[in-house]
């Protein structure tokens, strides 16, 4: 790989003309300048583009285009990916940062590990505090785990080839994000490209599709800084907090749940299919587990929507076509017979990430 490579830098936006000044700054701050960014405006009805146009008057590494694919963040950086001239490509959201440091950082681990694709951790912020998520127990032994399940080239990075995408899953490695994503454009393969029918996991499905074809490093230190926003489709609200007991009582955020799990599903639906088209020895296993992970998800939306005794049916039936167990049975019994009362063994299963 040329040590000088330029890097195309994807930015879809939509009505961020508020956020896009900070995270174009964090592009304009790194230690690594050859780079263009491209700003994707996904027919924004702000002023997103009078924002870029008068930065990109500052700065010509910067582009501003509009998404003419199907609408979407998908649909968006699809249309980057098609306009971006360097040999490689990263993608970085028009609400979220990347520290200084990360594309020199990154292109150090690719030269270094022979890599063709290179992913890190990140930062959260939540209001004013910035929080690191990894450092976290549970997240703390999954990157333990990587690190005894592949190649280790030093202690903060690890370089995986095969096994990655059966490991991913076996565990739903939430170790990858797109903001910290950056790839050779040779190894897009035909078809490969983002999902536009997709609002959640869209930016997950196109990753794996670099998994075991492709040399990955991961570098296990925060590279960016994720904003969690409330009008996000997924993050719009801290799921630790919510009691799923209460849920109907808040129309607007059940529906948003709803709306969320509804797309989750098409994403491990889609997981399903390509785990139909391998050849694995495991490949029986890990079809109960994506079953499993199914029926869960539809008993999520039922329990919560338990007091809508159709709509609670009806998710409750999905649940038990993909995994009839004693939880999905005494939910429909209670949904059949209007049992209102709270019921901490009914909601064990209750999953609402």
């Amino acid at each position: 790989m040329n040590t000088n490579p330029l890097v195309s830098v994807i930015m879809p936006a939509y009505n961020r003309a508020r956020t896009l000044p900070t995270a174009i700054a964090s592009v304009q701050g790194q230690s690594y300048g050859n780079w263009e960014l491209i700003v994707v405006d996904d027919r924004s009805t702000d002023t997103t583009k009078e924002v870029v146009a008068e930065l990109a008057g500052r700065d010509n590494r910067i582009q501003y285009i509009v998404n003419d694919r199907v609408k979407g963040v998908g649909g968006a950086r699809n249309s980057g990916m098609l306009h971006a001239k360097g040999d490689l490509i990263a993608f970085l959201d028009s609400d979220d940062e990347w520290l200084p440091f990360h594309l020199e950082e990154t292109l150090r681990m690719l030269l270094e590990t022979q890599s063709d694709v290179g992913f890190a951790l990140w930062l959260e912020r939540q209001g004013e505090a910035l929080i690191d998520v990894f450092e976290e127990p549970h997240q703390r032994e999954r990157l333990e785990s990587i690190k005894r399940s592949f190649q280790q080239h030093t202690e903060d990075v690890a370089v995986m080839h095969t096994g990655l995408f059966e490991r991913y899953v076996k565990d739903t490695l939430c170790i990858f994000h797109i903001n910290t994503m950056v790839f050779k454009r040779e190894k897009l393969q035909p078809g490969g490209m983002f999902l536009e029918d997709f609002h959640i996991g869209e930016d997950t499905a196109f990753m794996i599709n670099f998994f075991d074809h492709c040399r990955i490093s991961l570098h296990m230190t925060p590279h960016s800084i994720y904003n969690l926003s409330p009008d996000s489709l997924y993050f719009f609200i801290d799921r630790r907090k919510i009691d799923p007991d209460r849920l109907h009582l808040d129309k607007a955020v059940l529906q948003k749940l709803e709306t969320a799990g509804l797309q989750a599903l098409a994403f491990k639906q889609y997981l399903r299919r390509k785990i139909e088209d391998c050849d694995w020895q495991d490949r029986k296993r890990l079809l109960v587990l994506s079953s499993y992970t199914l029926a869960r998800q539809y008993y999520t939306l039922s329990y919560i929507h338990r007091f809508e005794k159709r709509k609670g049916l009806r998710y409750c039936l999905q649940s038990m076509k993909h995994n009839v167990n004693l939880f999905n049975l005494l939910l429909l019994c209670c949904i059949l017979f209007s049992v209102k009362k709270s019921n901490n063994f009914l909601r064990r299963p209750v999953d609402l990430w």
